[in-house]
C-alpha cells in the first residue's frame, strides 16, 4: 500500500510537471490556454489530499506562469505577487533557469513602473546568474536592457558602459539582430550626452544591420534616429532624407503611431529651414495620423506647433484656437499621469512590503527548523532587526526620492497655465495695440512682465531641484567654449549695459558637468553687468591653487558688499542689492548648490572700501597647468587687459 501511494504521488507530480511545461510553450501562441492549464497545475500542487506540504516546483512555476499573464493584461500588482510568491521556492529548490526567469519578469514590471533603481536591481541579480551560468547571449541582452534603463535615468554614461560590453558579447556571437538593437541604443545614449557625431556613427552601423536582416521595423527605428541626430545638427536636408526613408519603411510595416511621429519631425526640418508652410502642412497632415490612432500626446506636440506657425503669420484666431487645444491635451495628459504614476507607487511599496513579509516568515520558519542554540537565535535576530532597518532605511530613502520626482513633475507643469497668461497677453498687446490707451497697455504690459517673471522663478526651482537629484560623471570641460556660449547667451543684457569683458586667451582644463558649470557662469556673469559700474568692467579668470583644484573668478567694479551681508548671500531668495535687484534671489544659491555637488566651493571677497568684488568657484583640477596663472584681481583695483 506505501509503495501504491508513493508511486501515485510520483505519477501526479510528472502530471503536474507536463502540464506546465504545455502551459510554458503556450504562453506566447495561447496565452488563455496556458493561464488555464497553469492554474489547474497550481491547485494540484497544492492540494492537501495529495501533497502535505504542497509540490512547491508545481507551485511555483504555476505563480511564476500566473505573474507572467497579469503581467501581458498591465495588472501590476498581481503580477509582483505572483513573482514574490513564486521566488523562495524556485530558490530553495536551485531552480536556476526559473529564478533566471523571474528576476527579469520583476524588473520588466519595476521597468513600467518607473522604478528603475529597483529595476536595475532585479536585472542585475539575473545578470549574475547567467554569468555563473555561462549564458552569454542571456548576458548581452541583460546588459542591453540594464543600458536601456539608465537611458531612461537620463544616465548616458553609465548606459554606455553596459551597452558597450552588450555589443562586444554581440560581436563575438555574430548576432547582428542583437548588434543592430545595442547600437540604436548607443545612439540614443550618445544623444543623451549631445554627442551627435557618435550617435550618427552608432545610428548608421545599427541601420546596415537591420538592412542585412531585412528587419524593416528596426531599419525605420534607425532611420528615425539618423534623422534626429542630422535636425540636431542643423543639416536639414540630410535629416529629411532619412525622415522621408523612415516614413515608407514605417507605412510598409504598419507602423501607424512611428509614422505619424515622423511626419512630426519633418515638420520640424521645414520650421528648422524657415518654411513655414511646409512645416504648416507637414504637422496638419500628422495631426489627423495622430487623432486617428488615439495618440494624444503627440497631437499635443502637433497643435502646440501649428500655433507657433500661425501666430507667426499673424493668423491670431487659428493660433489661439490650437493653443487651447494643445493645453486641454496638456492637462489632460498630466491628470492621467498623475493619477498613473500615484498608482505605480503605491503598487511598487505595497509589492516591497509584501515581499518583506515574506522574508520575515520565511526567517523566522527557518530559525524554528533548525532548533538552534539560544546564543545563535540571538545572533539571528539581531541579524534580521539590522536587515529590516536597513530595508526601511533603504524604503523611505525611495520615497523622499519619488515625492522629490513629483513635485518636480507638478513645478515644472505649473509653466502650462503660466504660458497661456504669457501667450494670451502677448496676443492681445499685438491685436490691440493700435486702440490701446495708455492704461490698458501699462496693465497689459505689467501682466506679461509678471508672467514671464514667475516662469522665471519656475525655472530656477526646477534647476535647484534637480540638481540635488541628478547624479553626474564629471568630464574635462572646454572652458573657453563655455564662456563664449554664456556671453552669447547675456547678448542682450550685455548690449543694453555696454558691459566690457576682459578675459584670459587661454584656459585650465577643470572636470565638472557643462550644463552646470554653464549656470554657474551664468549667474555670476549677469550679477556682475546689472550690478557693476556705468559701464559695467567685468574680468574673468582662472587660477591653480596647488592642491588639485583650480579658482575660477569673476570681477567687478560695482559697489561691493558690505561683510556683514556676505554670510547670507548664497541662501534661496538673497539679493545683495536689494535697491538693483532684478532677480529673484535663487541665483547664488543655485551656484553654491551646483558647485557643491561638483566637489567645489563658492567663495566672494570685496575691498576694504567696498569698491567692486570677485565672486569665485572651484573645480576640480584635470590636467597640469600650462599657461601662466592668472591671479584674481584685488576687488576695486582697476582691472587691466585688452578688453574683448
Amino acid at each position: 500500500m506505501l509503495k501504491a501511494e508513493t508511486t501515485s504521488v510520483q505519477n501526479i507530480q510528472q502530471e503536474i510537471n507536463e502540464t506546465l511545461e504545455l502551459a510554458w510553450r503556450l504562453r506566447s501562441s495561447e496565452p488563455a490556454r496556458a493561464v488555464e492549464l497553469a492554474q489547474k497545475a497550481y491547485e494540484r500542487s497544492i492540494n492537501p489530499d495529495t501533497f502535505s506540504p504542497p509540490y512547491q516546483r508545481g507551485m511555483a512555476v504555476g505563480f511564476l506562469l500566473l505573474g507572467l499573464h497579469h503581467i501581458g493584461l498591465g495588472d501590476y500588482d498581481e503580477a509582483l505577487s505572483c513573482l514574490f510568491s513564486a521566488l523562495p521556492p524556485f530558490e530553495d529548490l536551485g531552480e536556476m533557469k526559473y529564478i533566471g526567469e523571474t528576476l527579469d519578469a520583476v524588473a520588466l514590471v519595476y521597468s513600467r513602473l518607473g522604478a528603475y533603481p529597483e529595476a536595475l536591481h532585479y536585472y542585475e541579480q539575473k545578470l549574475n546568474l547567467v554569468k555563473i551560468l555561462g549564458d552569454k547571449k542571456s548576458e548581452a541582452a541583460l546588459l542591453n536592457h540594464i543600458g536601456v534603463v539608465e537611458i531612461l535615468r537620463q544616465d548616458g554614461n553609465k548606459a554606455l558602459e553596459s551597452l558597450r560590453h552588450a555589443l562586444a558579447i554581440f560581436e563575438t556571437l555574430e548576432d547582428l539582430q542583437g548588434q543592430a538593437q545595442v547600437l540604436g541604443a548607443m545612439c540614443n545614449a550618445h544623444c543623451e550626452l549631445k554627442d551627435y557625431e557618435r550617435a550618427r556613427v552608432t545610428g548608421e552601423r545599427s541601420a546596415a544591420f537591420y538592412r542585412q536582416i531585412h528587419s524593416h521595423k528596426g531599419e525605420a527605428e534607425a532611420l528615425n534616429n539618423l534623422g534626429e541626430v542630422s535636425l540636431a545638427l542643423g543639416e536639414y536636408d540630410q535629416a529629411r532624407c532619412y525622415f522621408e526613408e523612415s516614413l515608407k519603411m514605417a507605412r510598409e510595416a504598419g507602423l501607424q503611431y512611428e509614422a505619424a511621429h515622423v511626419v512630426y519631425q519633418i515638420g520640424n526640418v521645414y520650421a528648422g529651414k524657415k518654411e513655414p508652410a511646409k512645416a504648416l502642412r507637414q504637422y496638419q497632415a500628422g495631426l489627423v495620423m495622430a487623432e486617428e490612432i488615439g495618440g494624444e500626446q503627440l497631437c499635443a506636440e502637433f497643435h502646440r506647433k501649428i500655433s507657433e506657425i500661425f501666430k507667426l503669420q499673424r493668423e491670431y484666431e487659428k493660433a489661439l484656437h490650437h493653443h487651447e487645444r494643445f493645453h486641454q491635451l496638456k492637462a489632460k495628459i498630466f491628470d492621467e499621469a498623475t493619477a498613473g504614476r500615484l498608482r505605480n507607487l503605491e503598487i511598487a511599496f505595497q509589492a516591497e512590503a509584501a515581499r518583506q513579509e515574506l522574508q520575515e516568515y520565511r526567517a523566522r520558519t527557518t530559525a524554528l527548523n533548525d532548533e538552534i542554540a539560544e546564543r545563535k537565535q540571538v545572533e539571528e535576530n539581531l541579524r534580521e532587526a539590522n536587515k529590516l532597518l536597513q530595508i526601511q532605511i533603504t524604503e523611505r530613502e525611495q520615497l523622499i526620492s519619488d515625492l522629490d520626482s513629483f513635485a518636480h513633475m507638478v513645478a515644472h507643469d505649473l509653466k502650462n497655465p503660466l504660458q497661456i497668461v504669457i501667450f494670451g497677453s502677448q496676443m492681445l498687446m499685438d491685436m490691440l495695440a493700435p486702440s490701446l490707451d495708455e492704461e490698458l497697455a501699462a496693465i497689459l504690459q505689467n501682466i506679461l512682465q509678471m508672467g514671464q517673471k514667475m516662469r522665471a522663478i519656475i525655472d530656477e526651482l526646477l534647476i535647484l531641484a534637480s540638481v540635488r537629484q541628478q547624479e553626474i560623471t564629471l568630464q574635462p570641460l572646454d572652458m573657453a567654449a563655455l564662456v563664449r556660449d554664456v556671453k552669447a547667451r547675456l547678448a542682450p543684457l550685455i548690449e543694453e549695459n555696454g558691459a566690457v569683458f576682459i578675459m584670459p586667451e587661454h584656459w585650465p582644463s577643470a572636470l565638472g558637468h557643462a550644463p552646470w558649470v554653464e549656470e554657474v557662469w551664468t549667474n555670476y556673469l549677469s550679477n556682475a553687468i546689472k550690478y557693476g559700474g556705468k559701464p559695467p568692467r567685468v574680468g574673468l579668470g582662472a587660477t591653480p591653487l596647488g592642491n588639485g583644484y583650480i579658482r575660477f573668478w569673476v570681477s567687478d567694479n560695482g559697489t561691493g558688499i558690505k561683510s556683514e551681508a556676505k554670510q547670507k548671500l548664497f541662501q534661496p531668495f538673497k539679493r545683495f542689492s536689494p535697491t538693483q535687484a532684478t532677480g529673484h534671489g535663487l541665483g547664488l544659491s543655485i551656484v553654491k548648490r551646483i558647485v557643491e555637488k561638483l566637489g567645489g566651493e563658492v567663495a566672494v571677497e570685496s575691498a576694504e572700501n567696498e569698491q567692486g568684488c570677485v565672486f569665485s568657484f572651484t573645480l576640480t583640477d584635470a590636467t597640469p597647468f600650462v599657461n601662466p596663472p592668472q591671479t584674481a584681481p584685488t576687488p576695486g583695483a582697476p582691472i587691466p587687459a585688452k578688453p574683448d
